[in-house]
C-alpha cells in the first residue's frame, strides 16, 4: 500500500513539474524586460491590471497642494539643473512669434516647451517655458495669427493606438501620453486647459492649425481623430474618428478648403482627405488612379506653396519595406506626381519626417527624415545637404567647429523662417539646426536648450561630487565634469547603462550601446580635452566582475 501512495504522489509531483515547465516554457517567448515593466505595472495598479486614468490627474492634484509642504528636518534643498546645456535633445516641433519672429518656441519629446528671443542664437538662448501642469511630450505649438499672446500647445507624442506589442520594430508606445491641448491668452506666462485629456490615457495631439481668416476656428489632428473648435478652444467637436491624424493645411487661396492627413502603422483609413466646405464632406485623395502610391505603412506630413502646389512627404512602417516617398499635387490633390522615392524618412517613415516650401521661392523645397534633401527646382531634383556623423569632445553652441552640414539624424520637422530668405530650422532628435544660407552651411543652435532624455543606468561617482556620467537617446554618453561642464562621448546611437569602478583605488569608467557594444576608460583625467576609451576586449559573459 505504501508504494502504491508513493507511485501516486510521485506521479502528481512528475505531472506539476511538467506543467510548471511548459508554463515556463510559454513565458520564455516573453522578454524578460517586458516581464519586468509587467511588474513594475502590477505592483502600482494592484488590484487593477492597469493604473485607472484618473489616478494620474488625483496624483498631480494632490502634488499641487501639498508641494509647498517641507520635509521632515525643514531642509528644502531644492534642485538645481545641471545640464548638459551643449548637447540637443529630442524636440519635435517649432513655431514663430507672428509678430516677432525671432522669438521662437519649440516642443520637446520630454522636457515641455522651449522659448529663445534671440532666433536660437547664444550660449543661453532657450529658456524652459512652466505651464503648471505635467506636460512633457509637446508635439505641436500654434499661434493665433497677428496676435502673438494667443498660443496652443498639443501635447503627447503618441504614434499609434492600442496595446504595446513584443519586438524592436514595433513601437506604438514609445513616445508619451498627454494631457491635452492647453492655451496661453498672456504670451505664454500662465496656462490653462483647452482640451482635457488628463483622464483619457494613450491620447496625443499631433498638429494644431488656426484658420487664418478666423482665430476662433482652430482645428487639432489627434491620435484619436480630427477635432474642431469655433470658440478659440473652449469647446471642441468631434469631425471624424479616423485614427492617427497626424498634419493638417490649409489650402492658401480658400481656407474653406482643409487637407489632413491619417495613418501610421497601417492604421485603418489611412491617407490624404480634403474638405471644401470646411469640414461638412470629405474626399479620399489617394485613391486608385491618383498617382499615389498604393499603399504605405508610416505617416504624412504636408506643406502647401503660396501658388497652391500640395507636398506630401509619405513614410513606410518600420516593418517590412522602409520605402518613403516625396508627391506633389498642382490641382488641390486630385492628382500626385511623384517627385522623389530614394527613401529619404528610411526605417523611420513611422517617426519622423517632413517636407517645406520656401515662402520665397516655390521652387525650393526641403525634406527631411533621416538627412536633409533640398531641391532649387521646384522638385525635379534633390541634393543631400547634411550629413551625420559623430565626434566626441566638449562643445560650445556658438563654436565655430560646428559650422558644417551637419545636422543629428531623425529629423522630425524643416521649417522655413517667414521673413528671413534662406534661413531654414531643423528639428530633431539633436535640437535644432538652422541654416542662414538656403541650406548650404548648418550648425546646431542649442545653447541653454536642457532636453536631452537620459536612460536608466545612470552613474554617479562615490569618490567626487563632480563626475557622474550616462547614456542618452540617440545622443551617446555624457560625462559631468563639474560647474555645468559636460563631456560627450559620441559612441553610436543611443547610450545605455553606465558604470563607474572606483575600488582599490582604481577607477574605470564603463559605458555601452546598442548590440552589447561596451567600451571602458582607465583615463579620467580631467584635461577638459578628451578621454582615451576602448572597445570592450573580451564577450560580456567573460567579464570578470572583480
Amino acid at each position: 500500500m505504501k508504494i502504491f501512495y508513493a507511485t501516486i504522489i510521485l506521479i502528481f509531483l512528475l505531472s506539476c513539474a511538467k506543467e510548471k515547465n511548459v508554463k515556463l516554457n510559454k513565458q520564455d517567448t516573453t522578454p524578460g524586460s517586458f516581464q519586468g515593466l509587467q511588474m513594475w505595472n502590477d505592483i502600482r495598479s494592484y488590484p487593477n491590471h492597469e493604473i485607472k486614468s484618473e489616478g494620474f490627474e488625483q496624483a498631480f492634484n494632490n502634488l499641487q497642494k501639498n508641494k509647498n509642504i517641507s520635509n521632515l528636518q525643514g531642509d528644502e534643498r531644492p534642485w538645481k539643473s545641471i545640464g548638459p546645456k551643449n548637447i540637443g535633445g529630442r524636440m519635435l516641433c517649432l513655431a514663430f512669434n507672428p509678430q516677432n519672429p525671432n522669438t521662437i518656441w519649440s516642443g520637446s519629446a520630454s522636457g515641455g516647451i522651449w522659448k529663445s528671443t534671440s532666433a536660437a542664437l547664444g550660449n543661453e538662448a532657450w529658456v524652459k517655458i512652466p505651464t503648471g501642469f505635467p506636460t512633457l511630450g509637446v508635439m505641436t505649438i500654434a499661434f493665433a495669427s497677428n496676435d502673438s499672446l494667443v498660443i496652443y500647445a498639443g501635447t503627447g507624442e503618441v504614434y499609434n493606438v492600442g496595446k504595446p506589442e513584443n519586438g524592436a520594430a514595433y513601437r506604438p508606445t514609445r513616445g508619451s501620453y498627454g494631457i491635452g491641448i492647453i492655451k496661453s491668452t498672456d504670451g505664454g506666462n500662465t496656462w490653462a486647459k483647452s482640451l482635457d485629456y488628463s483622464k483619457s490615457q494613450g491620447r496625443g495631439i499631433n498638429m494644431i492649425k488656426i484658420n487664418p481668416n478666423d482665430t476662433e476656428e482652430i482645428w487639432a489632428a489627434t491620435s484619436h481623430g480630427l477635432l474642431k473648435s469655433i470658440d478659440a478652444g473652449l469647446s471642441w467637436q468631434n469631425i471624424t474618428d479616423i485614427l492617427n491624424a497626424t498634419d493638417i493645411e490649409f489650402d492658401k487661396g480658400d481656407a474653406e478648403t482643409i487637407f489632413v492627413s491619417y495613418g501610421n502603422f497601417y492604421s485603418e483609413g489611412r491617407g490624404i482627405y480634403k474638405t471644401s466646405d470646411n469640414g461638412q464632406n470629405w474626399d479620399k485623395l489617394n485613391g486608385e488612379g491618383t498617382g499615389f502610391v498604393s499603399d504605405f505603412g508610416g505617416k504624412i506630413k504636408m506643406d502647401m506653396s503660396l501658388e497652391g502646389i500640395l507636398w506630401a512627404s509619405v513614410g513606410n512602417n518600420y516593418q517590412g519595406s522602409t520605402e518613403s516617398w516625396i508627391y506633389n499635387s498642382s490641382d488641390k490633390g486630385e492628382s500626385w506626381n511623384l517627385k522623389f522615392d530614394d527613401d529619404h524618412a528610411k526605417w523611420q517613415g513611422w517617426y519622423s519626417h517632413d517636407v517645406a516650401v520656401s515662402p520665397f521661392d516655390e521652387m525650393e523645397i526641403s525634406i527631411v527624415g533621416i538627412q536633409s534633401f533640398i531641391s532649387k527646382d521646384g522638385g525635379d531634383s534633390f541634393i543631400q545637404n547634411s550629413e551625420m556623423h559623430y565626434n566626441s569632445g566638449r562643445f560650445e553652441p556658438m563654436d565655430d567647429e560646428n559650422i558644417s552640414n551637419y545636422i543629428h539624424s531623425d529629423i522630425h520637422a524643416v521649417v522655413y523662417h517667414p521673413n528671413a530668405e534662406g534661413t531654414i530650422y531643423f528639428v530633431g532628435d539633436g535640437g535644432i539646426f538652422k541654416s542662414r544660407d538656403g541650406g548650404v552651411k548648418i550648425r546646431d543652435y542649442n545653447g541653454g536648450l536642457q532636453t536631452t532624455q537620459f536612460y536608466a543606468g545612470f552613474s554617479n561617482s562615490q569618490n567626487s561630487k563632480d563626475f557622474a556620467l550616462g547614456g542618452m537617446q540617440d545622443n551617446g554618453t555624457a560625462l559631468y565634469l563639474g560647474d555645468d561642464y559636460w563631456y560627450y562621448w559620441a559612441g553610436f546611437g543611443d547610450g545605455s547603462w553606465s558604470g563607474i569602478d572606483e575600488r582599490g583605488g582604481k577607477e574605470r569608467i564603463y559605458m555601452s550601446s546598442q548590440q552589447m557594444n561596451i567600451t571602458f576608460s582607465e583615463d579620467r583625467s580631467i584635461n577638459r580635452k578628451g578621454l582615451n576609451f576602448e572597445n570592450f576586449p573580451i564577450p560580456l559573459n567573460k567579464v570578470d566582475a572583480a
